[in-house]
């Protein structure tokens, strides 16, 4: 706002030619009333790239502001002369009435107004403004711009001829002065020598931005630089840039509303822009059009959308109104394609469009009336596309793009471009030569790329210097192009490669008149650079086509009538079988006398198809190996019917030329060979370069690509669980393909078709630790009938006679599968399965390993099977099958399953990991890839099995139907230890450690009642058979969880929310030396009695002397504490197998003179004691800095990480959770603990393991020993 002294006149305006500014103020207003009276309303105008403010009216009086009343300003224009008149009488005698004109006075002071596509910038430097013109612009450029505020000079070359106008033609609806059919068109006596625009026959435009024809002053248009003001005043041709409005949103001014009765309607086109003008920058050309530059057909078009109406400043600030041309689209044909017109209203006697494929471009052709014709192409014959809309009767010469035309309607080049018929809905073909002829040039016509040859005839690179292509054309190629996308811009031109043509090897039994052996060769120059984007493709050497979908691309025509396309297009089709096909295509078309050859591959789809121009081009299909994709090419695109008419294409099967091409190579001097068209050796051989599966691409941006190998699909290894089955030497021939389940220690469950082989059973079985047994007894299900179905009740368990030493797999009884993702165990070549991290294959290594894929669940109603498969199914998929797949196809002799072998998946349950069997291979092929394979389900014959194995429990489930016994495991929680409990029959008990109960697992496997007390640590056993009473140390390691559990619970009280719980550390203990009056604790020990802390030998060991004194409740607890306890040492117990030189048993206890006083600052943390597994989330202690998350490694996992194998239980790996390159080192000695939460900031901490040595970086795995391994030690020192 102004602040101003209190006068009651206006201020003399000073102006001047130096531009000084007066203010004008509101006349007794500021003599009383304080805030934004006199104030401006203005508005920002925009001219010359700069915005000017116009002053509209000063701030007179209102209501109390802030209530939603509107303000009364002072209107500035009522006052304009008297402005002027008072000025010159206060001095400015100079002053005239046209220095207050908008143009002179925007254009006074535009060298300082602020840029309109500027912006203003704030820093601590000060204000500057940041601009998007280029400074070295001069005025008399075009200017050119995105934004849509900025504006576009025309430069035309003017046609400076007049001409007559001889027929003026008024649409018959129009009315003198209203807005409705406001159209006409001028005839002259001559055609213009200008190119026309085509009109946009289309409801929705293409896009919302367009261009209108207007004109402005030059002065107010042109970028005017500082002190260099030019002032012109004529007018020039412009054309701004708006946008389209919808018609339902067109706020009109009110002086436009009274012509449009009934508002805008569809032949109305609204448009505007954002910015108001100042007056005088751009005025409407009543009928100048309104247009856009349009890509089509491999060009760009102006195709007008209508004309100029009404409207004030091109649109910009208030929208204007267009008459949009489509909308009188009829009247328009009536009043220049009269002979159109007349042709629709005739009734046509053949609705059909007939295709005589014995025709071939330039045949002489009959219709029906017996009239003669000729074949030409569609664009050469008149009214061709007019026809078609409308039904009339043609005839169609071998494709749809050949047409039989009556001779009067044949055009050659001449009237082609004198065409009248075509003018309008034909705009683009209509002036295509004129084009060519006075415009080739110019730069919206972009110049084509050399084609892969002549005719866009597509091929496939099979080899780095031959091609494979389709011998249709009688045109030799000379030029061969490879990894080009669009062949019509540079903007993709970085890799591709083009290469001459030296010669081209036609089949030798294929003829032009005829469809068959429509294949050739192409020999290039030189080899080509393999390189992403360039890499040849392997060959379908199988005439089986199982895929589902294939692939085809090319540069061809995109529909009937339409022009090839500039990028390469793909589309996905449906391969059908030569019976299906036979229908199509059958020998009485011409080239077709002994209708579809075994060669011929057809493929289709109903909206899709390959088109005239694809010809040659590839059908691949992409098969997976490696984490990479690589294309098989399975067909080359002969021929087929017009394109997009739901008819299948024919392609020549490449598998049935596969020994010609061989043969050829050979002849031209190649060492081609079978092996090197081999599956395997041709995706091996450009696998580095080839794409990675989706599944482990885990983002794109940029070209660039990032990868998660632990996605990939294919992984190697065996399952422990699976055997090897095998019958004796003597039976012949001889059986390798069946394998079993491992699902009990002395049982295996295999498929009852390998149960027996030439009327034997199975000898032995092969162990995964390579071991061969014996096998003792063969079960098949007794509903198995291979005559009824091989694949109902195919199981059978083959018994061994003795337990073998492998944990044999859980077999999962639940009716549904947990997650639908799990593994199956196949095998295939080692070369085709690892990961490959684009690095070059220089060896092939055909060795045939174990692997384990990931592979997805399907129902059983969605699983898609093959036909060979289906036939033996007479019921379908039961509840006995699991149905999986996996979406891309194999590689062949990448996996193939192991029949018999489990189907199976790592679960984490009860704190542990299990290997969990769904079921087992049944039928598929690789390992469900690409296709559904299906497996038997353990579940569906859980009875059947538990009869085989478990017989005394299979009977006593028959029986528990009469309730003679209870076979649940009851758990009650008021039941604490040494409480008594009792169970039904009058047997009395006691709650004690499970270990104390050694008949417990005799009832579990008896099938009788279990009470669980409390937790599931204590029992309720008979006592009769509760073993001795534990030492003291025992009950205190067994009761550690409830005799401190006041303690956590008073710790939990103490500090919540004040630090913390996992920094408050009672359990942990310093170990000092005494050094003449000071003590250095070197060593982190932990309290697990109270009478001992447990170390690593090799820290005590390290000293010259043994350790003096052991210090409690120090660590983390603060400097001001007062709580800690030092406590001498009364006897240092190293273990007795400790290795100095290995680290063996790194381990020892300190018993301490005084027992400890448990306090919430001090006591004992509990001993892990389970032996077989170990908790996931521990964590360790590394310092003063707190805890690192640390993970237990499998076994097998540390012996492939270390030289020396780790045989002795006691001993393991772990890996820290932690990240990054810097060091991550940990005290030996440190405690590896696990938290139990039982409640918000309450938990039971556990010491599992004891840190024994390791690196210091973050990917290193560390050595450590078993807590519970080491306890009975423990108990045995310190009973």
């Amino acid at each position: 706002m102004i602040i101003a002294p209190n006068i009651t006149h206006p201020l003399p305006f000073e102006a001047c030619k130096e531009g000084l500014i007066s203010i004008i103020f509101v006349l007794e207003m500021l003599r009383w009333t304080h805030g934004d009276s006199g104030g401006p309303l203005h508005i920002r105008l925009q001219h010359n790239y700069k915005v000017t403010p116009f002053l509209v009216g000063l701030t007179s009086f209102g209501r109390p502001c802030g209530q939603s009343h509107p303000g009364v300003y002072t209107r500035i224009a009522p006052f304009r002369s008297w402005i002027v008149e008072t000025l010159q009488n206060n001095g400015l005698t100079g002053l005239r009435n046209s220095d207050f004109d908008p143009a002179d006075c925007a254009l006074r002071h535009v060298a300082i107004r602020q840029l309109a596509i500027s912006n203003v910038v704030t820093n601590q430097s000060g204000v500057f403004e940041s601009f998007d013109i280029q400074r070295e612009l001069q005025p008399s450029h075009v200017l050119h711009a995105e934004r849509t505020d900025v504006w576009v000079r025309d430069t035309p070359v003017l046609d400076e001829k007049l001409y007559n106008v001889i027929e003026i033609h008024l649409h018959p609806n129009y009315i003198n002065g209203s807005y409705y059919n406001n159209i006409a068109i001028l005839k002259i006596d001559r055609s213009f020598n200008t190119l026309p625009a085509c009109i946009w026959n289309a409801p929705n435009l293409p896009d919302r931005l367009i261009e209108i024809a207007t004109v402005g002053r030059v002065d107010l248009i042109i970028y005017q630089y500082k002190e260099n003001t030019i002032y012109d005043p004529s007018y020039a041709s412009l054309t701004p840039r708006v946008y389209t409005y919808d018609n339902t949103h067109c706020l009109l001014a009110d002086q436009y509303k009274k012509n449009l009765v009934q508002g805008l309607a569809p032949q109305h086109l609204c448009f505007g822009n954002d910015p108001f003008l100042v007056p005088e920058v751009c005025n409407l050309t009543s009928g100048g059009p309104l247009q856009r530059s349009v890509f089509r057909l491999q060009r760009h078009y102006k195709h007008v959308y209508g004309i100029s109406l009404f409207g004030r400043d091109c649109g910009y600030g208030e929208p204007a109104v267009a008459v949009r041309l489509h909308a009188h689209m009829n009247w328009l044909e009536s009043v220049l394609l009269p002979a159109k017109l007349s042709s629709q209203n005739s009734h046509s006697l053949d609705a059909v469009q007939f295709i005589n494929s014995d025709l071939e471009l330039f045949d002489r052709c009959d219709f029906y009336d017996e009239s003669v014709g000729l074949c030409v192409p569609t664009e050469r014959c008149r009214r061709v596309r007019q026809r078609l809309e409308q039904n009339e009767a043609m005839i169609f010469c071998g494709n749809g793009t050949i047409i039989c035309c009556l001779p009067k309607d044949v055009l050659d080049d001449e009237q082609l471009l004198n065409d009248e018929d075509q003018q309008l809905e034909d705009c683009e073909n209509r002036y295509e030569s004129f084009r060519r002829r006075n415009f080739f040039i110019s730069a919206e016509l972009p110049q084509p790329k050399p084609h892969i040859f002549n005719h866009n005839y597509s091929n496939h690179l099979c080899i780095p210097f031959t091609i494979l292509i389709a011998s249709g054309t009688d045109v030799a190629p000379d030029v061969a192009r490879m990894g080009d996308l669009n062949i019509y811009s540079d903007d993709d031109d970085e890799f591709p490669q083009q290469l001459r043509i030296v010669k081209v090897i036609r089949h030798q039994q294929h003829r032009f008149s005829a469809k068959y052996y429509d294949v050739a060769l192409m020999q290039l120059e030189k080899n080509i650079t393999v390189h992403e984007t360039v890499a040849p493709a392997c060959l379908w050497l199988d005439d089986e086509v199982r895929f589902p979908k294939l692939y085809a691309a090319g540069w061809g025509r995109t529909g009937f009538g339409e022009d090839k396309t500039n990028i390469l297009l793909k589309v996905d089709l449906t391969p059908m079988n030569n019976t299906q096909c036979s229908k199509f295509y059958t020998s009485s078309e011409r080239g077709l006398r002994n209708g579809l050859h075994a060669h011929h591959l057809c493929a289709g789809d109903e909206k899709m198809d390959t088109c005239p121009g694809d010809s040659g081009g590839p059908l691949h299909v992409k098969l997976l190996h490696n984490a990479k994709m690589t294309p098989f090419l399975v067909g080359v695109t002969s021929f087929g019917k017009p394109c997009g008419q739901a008819n299948p294409g024919v392609y020549a099967r490449v598998s049935s030329f596969v020994e010609w091409i061989i043969e050829t190579l050979q002849k031209e001097g190649e060492l081609a060979t079978v092996h090197k068209f081999q599956p395997w050796t041709c995706a091996l051989r450009y696998v580095h370069v080839r794409e990675y599966e989706d599944d482990v691409v885990v983002s794109r941006s940029n070209n660039f690509e990032t990868y998660d190998s632990d996605k990939a699909h294919l992984v190697g290894g065996d399952s422990r669980q699976r055997v090897d089955i095998f019958w004796e030497n003597s039976i012949v021939p001889s059986r390798h393909n069946c394998s079993g389940v491992l699902i009990e220690r002395d049982a295996i469950a295999t498929l009852a078709d390998c149960a027996s082989h030439m009327g034997s059973t199975p000898s032995r079985v092969r162990l995964s630790n390579g071991n061969f047994i014996n096998v003792s007894e063969t079960i098949v299900h007794p509903k198995y009938n291979p005559a009824a179905g091989p694949y109902y009740n195919n199981i059978a368990i083959l018994k061994l006679p003795f337990p073998v030493s492998i944990i044999p797999a859980c077999v999962w009884y639940n009716d549904t599968i947990p997650d639908p993702q799990f593994e199956v165990i196949g095998k295939g070549r080692a070369d085709l399965v690892g990961y490959n991290r684009d690095e070059r294959v220089t060896t092939l290594d055909p060795t045939i390993i174990g692997i384990s894929p990931r592979a997805t669940l399907h129902s059983n109603n969605e699983c898609r099977l093959a036909e060979q498969y289906r036939t033996l199914l007479k019921n379908g998929l039961q509840n006995e099958h699991i149905c999986f797949q996996n979406k891309p196809f194999l590689v062949p002799a990448t996996c193939d399953q192991h029949l018999g072998g489990p189907i199976e998946r790592e679960m984490w349950r009860y704190s542990k990991y299990f290997n969990y069997a769904y079921g087992m291979n049944l039928f598929g092929r690789d390992c469900g890839f690409g296709e559904p394979a299906v497996a038997v389900r353990f579940n569906a014959h859980k009875p059947w099995i538990e009869s085989v194995l478990l017989p005394e429990i299979a009977n006593h489930r028959k029986s528990s139907t009469t309730g003679s016994k209870d076979e649940v495991i009851f758990i009650d929680p008021d039941l604490r230890l040494n409480d008594r409990c009792s169970y039904s029959g009058g047997v009395q008990g006691v709650c004690v450690a499970h270990d104390r109960c050694p008949s417990i697992r005799q009832r579990m496997s008896n099938g009788d009642s279990i009470i669980i007390c409390s937790g599931g640590s204590v029992v309720c056993c008979p006592r009769t058979d509760v073993t001795s009473n534990p030492s003291e140390i025992e009950r205190e390691f067994n009761e550690c969880g409830q005799r401190y559990a006041q303690l956590r619970k008073q710790r939990q009280q103490q500090w919540e929310g004040f630090q913390p719980l996992r920094l408050r550390l009672p359990h942990f203990a310093e170990v000092g030396w005494e050094e003449g009056s000071e003590i250095r604790f070197q060593c982190i020990a932990y309290l697990i009695s109270t009478r001992a802390v447990v170390t690593s030998a090799s820290c005590l060991l390290s000293k010259e002397f043994e350790p003096t004194v052991v210090r409690l409740g120090n660590i983390r607890s603060g400097p001001q504490t007062t709580n800690i306890a030092i406590i001498p040492i009364g006897t240092v117990e190293i273990h007795p197998e400790f290795n100095q030189t290995t680290f063996e048993n790194n381990i020892a206890l300190l018993k301490l003179t005084l027992p400890v006083q448990p306090t919430v600052y001090m006591f004992p943390g509990c001993l892990w004691q389970n032996k077989t597994y170990s908790p996931v989330e521990s964590a360790i202690f590394r310092g003063g800095n707190g805890f690192d998350p640390i993970h237990p490694m499998y076994v097998r996992d540390c012996n492939v990480r270390f030289a020396r194998t780790f045989s002795d239980p006691r001993i393991t790996c772990m890996v820290p959770g932690v990240y990054g390159t810097g060091e991550h080192c940990y005290p030996t000695g440190s405690p590896i603990i696990f938290r139990q939460n039982e409640d918000n900031n309450l938990f039971t901490e556990y010491l599992v393991n004891i840190y024994s040595h390791g690196r210091c970086n973050s990917t290193s795995l560390r050595i450590v020993h078993r807590i519970a391994m080491y306890i009975d030690w423990f108990k045995e020192v310190l009973k």
